[in-house]
């Protein structure tokens, strides 16, 4: 498996819920408060619930390891002090576990693993692509059968470590479902000029379609510039770290589109009963 390693350590929600499995972080012993923080941490995380079906909290439960006292009572370590370890050599699991507030039958259970300087996530349940396809269920409908299995193709491959393949996916529904289209409706413009579209960059293309494309898309342009230059020259490991937030970007280019569409049909509804009162009152 192909690991990615990252000099900068997420905050733990994000470490919980957006990172793929073995993306590997550096730590330093310096930063054993922050790493502490993320591996015992006490504090809810905001995740879809694939039992609920909707978005909710959960509460982790507290698996902090214990200090002795006297007496033989134990008593939970507090602090990153207390815990003292060498994040250097040290080779330890960690399993954390979430409840989730709507159901507390509902679970969600990590695996982490500290070893040699190195922070990873190594397995979770649900998995992470069940739960982000879960999430993007409510695009189903505006993608189709066809471009919806790609998007969920791109979230399950960025799960298992896979960068580039996951920008290729991503490629495919920019190009074929937002912008194919697009170029078909632009074109029957009367001010539409063919060869001057044909010989533009991409980030022209996208200019010369802007009254027929999603305004997100529009405003920038640059996310089909990172995709494709994600699959051609970025490294895997870049790859993976900027796929969340292009996946975001394309949710909102998604979410324009929707509306644009329904702004469209419900226009063209109005004119059909526009001219329905014009006829009655002839």
């Amino acid at each position: 498996m192909a690991k990615q390693t990252k000099k900068e350590l997420p905050d733990f929600n994000e470490f919980y819920v957006s990172t793929a499995l073995y993306s590997e972080y550096d730590v330093k012993q310096e930063e054993q408060e922050e790493v502490f923080k993320i591996v015992f941490n006490t504090i809810p995380i905001d995740c879809y619930c694939i039992d609920c079906s909707a978005n909710s909290v959960f509460t982790p439960e507290d698996n902090r390891p214990q200090r002795n006292q006297s007496r033989g009572i134990s008593f939970p370590v507090t602090n990153s002090n207390e815990w003292n370890v060498n994040l250097v050599t040290i080779y330890s699991i960690y399993q954390k576990e979430y409840t989730c507030s709507r159901n507390p039958k509902h679970k969600i259970i990590f695996f982490l693993q500290l070893k040699n300087g190195k922070l990873s996530k190594i397995g979770q349940a649900p998995a992470l692509a069940d739960i982000a396809e879960q999430d993007i269920r409510k695009y189903k409908k505006i993608l189709g059968d066809n471009h919806y299995h790609e998007f969920s193709k791109a979230i399950g491959l960025f799960a298992h470590g896979v960068g580039v393949g996951s920008f290729v996916y991503l490629r495919r529904i920019i190009e074929n479902f937002v912008i194919k289209p697009a170029y078909e409706s632009g074109k029957a413009r009367a001010d539409w000029d063919d060869n001057k579209y044909q010989n533009s960059r991409v980030k022209e293309k996208i200019e010369l379609l802007k009254t027929e494309l999603p305004d997100f898309l529009v405003s920038n342009p640059i996310i089909y510039s990172i995709i494709s230059k994600g699959i051609h020259e970025l490294t895997e490991n870049e790859c993976r770290e900027f796929f969340p937030v292009l996946k975001t970007c394309l949710e909102f280019v998604l979410t324009d589109l929707e509306a644009k569409r329904e702004t469209d049909q419900k226009r063209r509804d109005m004119q059909t009963t526009l001219s329905k009162i014009a006829g009655q009152i002839k």
